[in-house]
């Protein structure tokens, strides 16, 4: 099982090896966080990135080898037998969206669609100054309170603030992108690399 910051590390790592018993999922958006996620997977075919990233859906070892997220498959010593799906995903994904913070999921949106147009450093500049404004409480408090209701206090219901998505302005969005105009918050600096990865802009030195 492979989620979220984890998920955003291993990406990067030139073999990613599935079985028919992994799960991928990105559910931080959920509480309005994110780390790695906006380079790979704004990076997938279609709309695919960002349903995943704004339903937290889980995909299998199958479905990342279909979409580009795995290279290999191996399959386990243990046989599965697989059960039939219902085609409810979209039912889920509505129920998932409504459930998590209205301005974690703008925040998100806005990032893996800026990332289309970034190299990996350029993901990771903007996201560092997104969760830079999360953790300052810039635009609200959804973060901390989906930690507590989410993740300590399992299976409370959050009280975002906005409420809804229609209460989450585009102003407030841009804040979030925009540098943090205080002494103790500190750009983030990338140290230089002798072995650049390769991507679409950067050519690979090996």
């Amino acid at each position: 099982m492979v989620m979220g910051g984890g998920a955003g590390v291993s990406m990067l790592a030139r073999f990613k090896i599935v079985t028919e018993n992994t799960v991928l999922a990105m559910p931080a958006a959920a509480i309005g966080s994110y780390v790695g996620e906006t380079y790979f997977l704004s990076r997938l075919p279609g709309s695919l990135g960002e349903y995943l990233g704004l339903t937290g859906a889980r995909i299998d070892g199958a479905e990342m080898i279909a979409c580009g997220l795995a290279t290999h498959f191996v399959r386990s010593k243990e046989k599965q037998i697989e059960n039939g799906r219902e085609e409810k995903w979209i039912v889920d994904a509505i129920n998932s969206m409504k459930s998590s913070t209205p301005t974690g999921l703008k925040l998100f949106l806005r990032s893996i669609r800026e990332g289309r147009r970034q190299n990996l450093e350029g993901c990771l500049l903007h996201e560092y100054t997104v969760i830079c404004h999360v953790i300052r409480r810039t635009m609200s408090n959804d973060f901390y309170e989906g930690v507590r209701a989410k993740l300590l206090e399992k299976g409370k219901k959050p009280e975002w603030q906005p409420s809804k998505l229609e209460l989450v302005e585009e102003e407030m969005v841009d804040r979030c992108f925009g540098r943090v105009d205080e002494a103790d918050w500190e750009p983030l600096q990338l140290p230089p690399r002798s072995n650049l990865v390769h991507d679409n802009n950067v050519a690979s030195k090996l």
